[in-house]
């Protein structure tokens, strides 16, 4: 809860300082376009973007406290299906660099979360090193209420989840990011 607080009073304050400023040019300017895949310093480089944009362009939002998740959830999201290897988890992770992979039923119905300490047993299947989710939340739920879920459950990730489905993904790197454009703003 102290997170949420000190994150609320940061945005509180980050908005009294937007409004009295006015200073929208603060945005960093595009990444250069280029033919190669996008590198993981490009994907921060566009999260990040994201982020400031929603700030920015929702400050009577974030003042009302109606920020929801589907703002800042990241919608990448990486799952297997429950008959998946533990190598093919594990290469996703690794790849990925990613602590965390979600499993799905068909529909990409949420089954459960297979974390990295899980993989080690590479005879197993995904069905069998996942967990069920403690917590999940929708893409409309406010955001501080999902900040809360993260804190109290201590969890790294929280499943977005619409009709069952996993749409995207709240984490703590998400929430480290927002706090990070809140400070760039200041």
């Amino acid at each position: 809860q102290l997170l949420a607080i000190v994150v609320s009073l940061l945005l509180n304050l980050l908005l009294w300082f937007l409004m009295y400023r006015r200073h929208r040019q603060m945005l960093p300017a595009e990444p250069p376009e280029s033919e190669e895949p996008p590198d993981s310093e490009n994907e921060i480089f566009h999260k990040r973007q994201q982020i400031l944009t929603t700030l920015m362009t929702n400050l009577e939002a974030v003042f009302d406290g109606r920020l929801m998740v589907r703002q800042f959830m990241s919608r990448d999201v990486f799952s297997v299906e429950r008959h998946a290897s533990a190598k093919e988890v594990a290469d996703i992770m690794a790849a990925r660099r990613i602590s965390q992979v979600f499993v799905c039923d068909e529909g990409q119905r949420l089954a459960g979360v297979v974390s990295g300490g899980s993989v080690a047993c590479t005879s197993r299947e995904a069905w069998q090193m996942m967990q069920p989710c403690s917590a999940t939340v929708e893409p409309n739920t406010p955001f501080a209420q999902a900040i809360t879920l993260l804190i109290r459950n201590r969890l790294n990730c929280l499943p977005v989840v619409r009709d069952g489905r996993l749409c995207g993904v709240l984490t703590t790197t998400d929430l480290i990011m927002t706090l990070q454009c809140v400070l760039l703003l200041l």
